[in-house]
């Protein structure tokens, strides 16, 4: 059995070590400039500032299977409020499991207490076809355009 819930600062750590695993996986061959402690900083705050750091955990083993974020935003020409799905990440030997859909599921269930009625996220992975992206439209999700970025100085 496998459930989602708030990341504590227990787990911190572990969430760090796993951030370092989902960049090298996202960006092979190109190595984060992130240490663990910068992770770690990171997660530390974010849970400390909204508790919106979310893990899946099997609760035979306690092992954590993947992590989420999830940020409150707002925008004027969406007439409001949304909830951004900003990281998603299942360990690799526990993909295929129904983990990452659970946890859509999860960031769903907190729109609807939230009453907001719009969750997005972004992909780093620009093939439509892919495991992630296949996910995401099974999960309600449509491609309505790129993400860009900015990266300003050394933060």
């Amino acid at each position: 059995m496998i459930y989602v819930r708030k990341a504590d600062a227990g787990e911190i750590h572990t969430l760090a070590l796993l951030c370092v695993e989902f960049s090298n996986e996202v960006a092979p061959g190109r190595v984060t400039k992130l240490s663990i402690q910068d992770f770690e900083v990171a997660i530390n705050t974010l849970t400390k500032r909204n508790g919106n750091v979310y893990v899946a955990v099997s609760r035979s083993s306690s092992r954590i299977l993947g992590f989420m974020a999830i940020a409150e935003r707002e925008a004027l020409i969406s007439g409001g409020g949304y909830l951004e799905l900003s990281d998603l990440y299942v360990v690799p030997d526990e993909r295929n499991r129904g983990i990452g859909r659970l946890m859509i599921e999860y960031a769903k269930s907190i729109c609807r207490i939230r009453n907001i009625d719009r969750l997005t996220l972004s992909t780093g992975v620009p093939d439509h076809s892919s495991a992630p992206n296949t996910l995401y439209v099974r999960q309600g999700f449509e491609f309505i355009g790129p993400t860009f970025r900015a990266l300003v100085g050394d933060v």
